[in-house]
């Protein structure tokens, strides 16, 4: 056997092991011993028989699990091949009464108890013999006739008839008392078995019963007392005392003892420290602590009345009712098909119905809240004081702690937050989520608001939607504003139409009909201004319909179109050449001399794999600037080549010019030719 398997096996007790339990020495006179014989086959977990010294401890108990030990001992048990034998008592006696069911328990080393314990059979109960012994040898050895019981007759026991004393005609005889001494007096019939013995009058005493010896179980139930023997004066049963509630009657003809109870009111009925084997009728009086008109009272349609004497449910409780632990219920808790769970919630004598759903479908959870509803219905309030003051309005729904709090007729709002629409009296069709979300709200309708503070200062206004924590938080009286992101037109007061997009999007605007694209209170990505359609790109302050604040770039452009784009300033426009648009014009000095000196070039562009042709513009500066641009920081940065067909056409008017010359000086020449022929 290795320890270590049996202090992690689980020991086992087969099914087949032998039980026995036999009791070593019983005799009538001698002293009992107190050992029980238990015998057993012990396997480790693997069934594997042990072998050798275990400890092992026993105890009994007198249920089959749980419960107290009554007796334990541990011994150091010889297991041969599994099988052992042990003597139970050997280390501590066994002094149990052995008069109710046993079990034992067997634990080894250091393993939890074995399951199941073992119920102890008959054999040991035989202790309960030693309650059977006999005053003397002699007592066992009579063999009475029938009538006839045993009598002490000064000297020794002896069969005689069933009279006073010793079989005299007068009760001067002597009879044995329970307590072993001799006492004159008539004799009363005792059986045991075929032997009977005289009992002596007053020879049982109370000093001579145990406390608790005799039980209900001893007692006949068929047994009788006579009425002669009770007195309702209390000579007899000394714990009853007849008063102004409780009377007792005793009928001496037929034995019978008649408690009556009557009165009620102040006095009160005490009934004692007693279960009861039959309903107890309360005829129209109170249950209550002093017997005043005041507790429990019981009608008689089973209706029960806490503070009142007319319940009209089951129960009916006039007062508060403080519950320290759950309420559970397979229905509604209802009143006029409303709902109310919480301490202060609006109770039915609140309400007003009038027609209709007035009044009805109220679910109210939470203390205080809808506190104040009278004819408001379909309302929803769950949380500390939500919907406190609200008195009609209706269709409402407040989810958190003082949640549509001040509202008064407001309808078909929605909020759930802690102070959600905390000062709402009027509005309606308000929906907040989030935590004072339109917390200052008294008025304004139709708004939206989800996130914590979300339009928190809104009192009047209209239409506003804001989502994010703090959206719209200092907006007051401005409407139809559309914040979406934390902290979204956060500083904006009364202004309306505005739209706020992103994180600290239009955070400090105060304007209205605003647009805020961005990610920041710092920097505005696209601003725009609905009043007047312009939209300014990285700026707040456009110029035109669409003013960019750095490069642009058109990624498509349509194509089938004889409309040229040219840059007016930083600004794009259609090329005009109108005379609407010029003043102080001059023809054209430069021509073909200027043309001359320009320096057409093909080239392959840096950026790009794409070859081209044109003029370098710091050589065209050189000759002509006026037709170069320049960037912002006034260098040369491209060449004008619109422009240049001016240059062009001044140019091809020179060389027309020149020809015209030359074609009339050729005519001429060609005149004299003709004219010298």
């Amino acid at each position: 056997m290795e320890t270590r398997e049996i202090g992690k096996a689980i020991l086992i007790i087969l099914i087949g092991a032998v039980f026995v339990l036999s009791i070593l020495s019983l005799t009538v006179f001698a002293d009992i011993p107190k050992k029980i014989n238990y015998q057993g086959y012990l396997t480790d977990s693997g069934g594997t028989p042990i072998n050798g010294p275990v400890s092992m401890q026993f105890s009994i108990y007198d249920t089959p699990t749980g419960g107290s030990v009554l007796w334990t001992e541990t011994q150091s048990v010889a297991v041969n091949n599994g099988i052992y034998s042990v003597n139970l008592g050997e280390v501590i006696p066994i002094s149990l009464p052995f008069d109710a069911q046993y079990y034992l328990g067997v634990t080894v080393g250091t393993d939890p108890e074995m399951t199941p314990r073992r119920p102890l059979t008959s054999v040991p109960y035989a202790f309960r013999t030693k309650t059977a012994e006999m005053d003397h040898d002699t007592l066992a050895d009579l063999n009475c006739s029938v009538g006839q019981v045993s009598k002490w007759n000064g000297s020794a026991w002896v069969c005689a008839n069933d009279e006073v004393g010793d079989g005299g005609a007068t009760p001067s005889s002597t009879v044995v008392t329970l307590d072993g001494t001799p006492s004159v007096g008539t004799s009363s019939e005792y059986s045991r078995g075929d032997h009977k013995h005289g009992i002596g009058a007053g020879a049982i005493k109370s000093v001579h019963i145990q406390e608790n010896t005799i039980t209900n179980a001893n007692i006949s139930p068929t047994a009788a007392i006579v009425g002669s023997k009770l007195a309702s004066d209390g000579s007899v049963i000394k714990s009853l005392v007849s008063g102004t509630n409780i009377t007792s009657v005793v009928n001496n003809n037929n034995g019978s003892w008649t408690i009556n109870a009557s009165g009620g009111g102040g006095g009160g009925d005490n009934l004692g420290n007693h279960i009861a084997t039959q309903n107890i009728q309360l005829n129209g009086h109170w249950l209550s602590g002093d017997g005043g008109d005041e507790g429990v009272y019981v009608d008689n349609a089973g209706n029960v009345g806490i503070g009142t004497s007319s319940p009209s449910e089951r129960l009916q409780v006039n007062g508060n009712l403080k519950m320290i632990g759950d309420i559970k219920t397979d229905s509604w808790l209802n009143s006029n098909s409303n709902t109310f769970i919480g301490v202060g919630v609006v109770g039915a004598g609140a309400l007003v119905h009038t027609g209709g759903d007035e009044g009805w479908y109220n679910t109210a959870g939470g203390n205080g809240s809808l506190y104040h509803n009278t004819t408001g219905y379909r309302n929803s309030a769950l949380g500390h004081a939500a919907l406190y003051y609200n008195t009609t309005g209706h269709e409402n729904s407040a989810v958190g702690g003082g949640a549509l709090f001040s509202n008064t007729i407001g309808s078909e709002n929605s909020a759930m937050g802690n102070a959600a629409l905390f000062l709402n009296t009027g509005g309606s069709q308000n929906a907040a989520v989030g935590s004072y979300a339109l917390n200052h709200n008294t008025t304004g309708s139709q708004n939206s608001a989800v996130g914590d503070n979300a339009l928190m200062l809104n009192t009047t206004g209209n239409y506003n939607s804001a989502m994010g924590v703090n959206a719209l938080h200092r907006q007051t009286t401005g409407g139809h504003n559309t914040a979406l992101g934390a902290n979204a037109g956060y500083n904006n007061t009364t202004g309306s139409n505005n739209v706020f997009l992103g994180e600290s999007a239009g955070y400090n605007e105060t304007g209205s009909g605003i647009l805020h694209i961005a990610n920041s209170s710092s920097s505005t990505l696209i601003y725009g201004e609905f009043n007047n359609g312009k939209v300014c790109i990285n700026c707040t302050n456009p110029a035109t319909g669409l003013d960019v604040n750095g490069q642009l770039t058109v990624r498509n452009w349509a194509s089938a179109s004889a409309t040229a784009v040219c840059k007016n300033g930083n600004t794009l426009s259609t090329c005009s050449s109108s005379l609407q648009h010029k003043e102080k014009i001059q023809d054209l000095e430069m021509g073909l001399e200027t043309v001359k000196m320009l320096r057409p070039v093909t080239f392959k562009w840096k950026d790009r794999r794409e070859y081209d042709l044109g003029f370098i513009a710091e050589e065209v500066a050189e000759i002509a600037p006026i037709l170069v641009t320049y960037n912002g920081d006034g260098e040369v940065e491209g060449v004008r080549y619109m422009q240049l067909t001016a240059l062009l056409v001044k140019a091809i008017q020179g060389l027309n010019a020149e020809n015209e010359v030359l074609r009339q000086r050729l005519s001429a020449l060609e005149g004299k030719v003709a004219a010298s022929k």
